[in-house]
């Protein structure tokens, strides 16, 4: 199984992200500016890829061989362009997949939220593992 590629592994949602993915028996490749702190917060059986939302040729890296991709950034004036050329390099690599966290949720504003379909498809520590990479 390829890995699952998360951005911002080191931060609140993200780690929380990896270990969801580590018990459900995913492997995890995260995309960090800091490997030492990735080692001390997520352990050695994680993956490590070094760089910067800024940086292509680390994005590259990143995503190269990645089955899917849990993409956070923080809030910074260049969020957008930083997303876009994770979702780029990432649809370059083939990767099948691209979960965006957002920080404002859909529900009760759009209809599709309210949905059983979309009430369903929130991946969290309780659901089925078969959801979360396949």
């Amino acid at each position: 199984m390829n890995p699952v590629l998360a951005t911002v592994a080191t931060g609140t949602v993200g780690a929380h992200v990896v270990r969801a993915l580590q018990r459900c028996g995913t492997p995890v490749r995260a995309f960090v500016r800091d490997p030492e702190k990735a080692n001390r917060l997520l352990g050695p059986e994680v993956e490590l890829v070094v760089g910067d939302f800024a940086d292509h040729a680390s994005l590259a890296a990143a995503v190269d061989g990645v089955e899917r991709v849990f993409l956070a950034c923080a809030n910074h004036p260049q969020q957008v362009p930083w997303e876009t050329a994770v979702i780029d390099a990432g649809a370059a690599a083939g990767a099948r997949g691209i979960v965006k966290l957002s920080a404002a949720p859909p529900w009760p504003a759009t209809a599709a939220a309210g949905s059983r379909s979309a009430r369903r498809s929130a991946v969290t520590p309780d659901r089925s593992c078969s959801r979360v990479a396949h």
